[in-house]
């Protein structure tokens, strides 16, 4: 029972602390969400990244097994294709933060 009231107790005081950290007008609003989005794409790009390191550094070691034609084309077909869409994701993300930029917004 006492577990109960302590974290009652945590919870009471604890619980006031997002509403003082809400934004007071709506651009602050729209400042936070952008702030996110862009924290949001900086992780998935690195994800990316991550997952195209892994991927190509697992093609080129599986080139010697099996069929090595095979192989090494399906490893060159894999990184270009990964190469082009970090490419995309990192031009459009700049584009977008360019015309924000340049906006003002």
């Amino acid at each position: 029972m006492k577990k109960v009231y302590y974290t009652l107790a945590v919870l009471a005081v604890m619980l006031p602390i997002p509403v003082f950290a809400a934004p007071r007008t709506l651009s602050a609003l729209a400042d936070l969400i952008i702030e996110h989005i862009n924290a949001a794409v900086l992780l998935l790009v690195g994800a990316t990244v991550l997952l195209y390191l892994y991927r190509s550094g697992r093609d080129l070691f599986s080139v010697g097994q099996g069929k090595a034609d095979e192989n090494i084309a399906k490893a060159r077909k894999a990184l270009l294709e990964g190469l082009g869409i970090i490419f995309v994701m990192v031009s459009v993300w700049g584009i977008l933060n360019l015309i924000i930029a340049s906006l003002k917004l």
